[in-house]
């Protein structure tokens, strides 16, 4: 089974032959980097998860590209920009970590009340202040 176009990603390898010499460093880097034993959810471990998110990003734009497809690559270039440049201002800012983790709380209960104002509060059974 294969999924894609093979004809395309002959092409996107020809192409970019130099990148692909290098991508098992890469990969290997990126591993090193962010595979690990989960033990507990610690503020730096939600930093390294980040971060692999980031490379999950990078490797569907590479998926996508590869098979041709520069608009959906294009439409996944903004959240990975977005990973990335947040990650870089933490690195440089560790002690906004925490209010970069706090803030999802605050980012879901504005989701949930937008939600309840479009749908209607019935269709939104559940309260965030319930749990």
């Amino acid at each position: 089974v294969t999924f894609g176009y093979p004809e395309e990603w002959k092409a996107f390898q020809e192409r970019n032959q130099l990148f692909f010499d290098l991508f098992p460093n890469f990969h290997a880097a990126v591993e090193m980097a962010f595979t690990r034993d989960y033990v507990a959810p610690e503020i730096i471990d939600l930093f390294v998860m980040y971060g692999r998110l980031c490379f999950e990003d990078f490797s569907e734009i590479l998926m996508c590209c590869g098979n041709g497809s520069g608009i959906a690559a294009s439409k996944l270039l903004r959240t990975f920009y977005e990973r990335a440049v947040t990650i870089s201002y933490l690195n440089d800012h560790p002690e906004e970590m925490q209010n970069f983790v706090d803030y999802h709380a605050v980012a879901q209960r504005k989701l949930f009340y937008s939600l309840q104002e479009i749908l209607g509060k019935t269709a939104c059974l559940l309260d965030p202040k319930s749990g």
